[in-house]
């Protein structure tokens, strides 16, 4: 299993950028964590973890006439930067020119574009597959321009989705989804993972902000608290949630998908007793959201 620490790099601004400061997250092998899904009945793909791939394929095709289809997901580990002055992020894609399609970009029966989007729930790059994708939201997704070379890259401005990963979705943000725009037979796109052999090729994002404030200078420290008791449970728990005087929220009970199960509004502090009758055994989430800060805690049901 890849560690989770990830290597900054600091660089150093000049003249017109004087005052900023810019990091450069880009994992190797041991520390990244990327991976595809992709739906091919033929093969039984879809059960198939992608782990340990060098390249990350975004398509709908065919093959021997059955629609077959790939998503890829990948994170950079942010909690360690922890402030508030982000001015600019860019993730940058790099082609695997020995992937699929022989290494190329297909824009075969129409534009390749895709979407970029902020992935809402955990999940494990080793486990995986086309059947338990993350949740992902649509708000502020980005689009991937159709490729205009068959081995180009992409310098995408994820600004507005990095802002809330570090901002009031601190807590529910897990990264990026890579989906076609228009998932059309015979459209692909091929990038290179983090395993990939030539590290220049290998995802990147890089993070500007405002000043040149260390990096863990601006924390911001929830002022919410939620502790569930008993966990794992089976019919019923006991949820405590500690909000700041006159505050109001939410808690929400989701499934492994982000779909939301049940909701309770909540005022200031207090104990709720919220039923797990009729759910299936496995893990669920309780999220505890007000319009500042969000906790996300796992409930296990047996």
């Amino acid at each position: 299993m890849k560690s989770a620490i990830i290597m900054l790099l600091f660089l150093t601004c000049g003249s017109a950028l004087q005052g900023q400061t810019t990091i450069v997250l880009q994992p190797g092998p041991e520390d990244g964590k990327d991976g595809m899904v992709w739906d091919d009945p033929i093969y039984s793909k879809a059960k198939r973890n992608y782990a340990n791939s060098t390249e990350m394929l975004v398509h709908a095709w065919t093959d021997q006439g059955v629609p077959v289809y790939a998503r890829s997901y990948l994170a950079f580990d942010l909690t360690s930067i922890q402030r508030t002055d982000l001015i600019n992020a860019t993730l940058v894609l790099h082609n695997n020119p020995e992937g699929t399609f022989n290494g190329e970009h297909q824009p075969w029966s129409g534009p390749n574009r895709a979407w970029v989007r902020r992935v809402t729930t955990p999940w494990d790059e080793t486990e995986l597959t086309w059947y338990n994708q993350p949740a992902s939201t649509e708000e502020h997704q980005v689009l991937v321009p159709e490729s205009v070379d068959p081995h180009q890259s992409y310098f995408l401005n994820v600004t507005p989705l990095v802002t809330e990963m570090l901002g009031i979705h601190r807590y529910d943000s897990h990264g990026f989804m890579i989906i076609l725009e228009n998932e059309t037979h015979y459209r692909a796109l091929v990038f290179a993972t983090s395993n990939y052999a030539d590290p220049a090729r290998r995802p990147r994002l890089e993070l500007t902000f405002s000043s040149q404030t260390p990096v863990n200078a601006l924390t911001h420290f929830a002022a919410i608290n939620m502790e569930i008791y008993p966990n794992p449970a089976t019919d019923r728990v006991e949820v405590q949630v500690d909000l700041p005087t006159g505050k109001t929220g939410h808690v929400e009970l989701l499934n492994v998908l982000g779909q939301v199960l049940q909701s309770r509004r909540i005022h200031e502090s207090t104990r709720l007793h919220l039923s797990l009758e009729g759910l299936s055994q496995g893990q669920y989430w309780l999220r505890l959201g007000t319009t500042d800060d969000v906790v996300i805690k796992p409930i296990i049901v047996r």
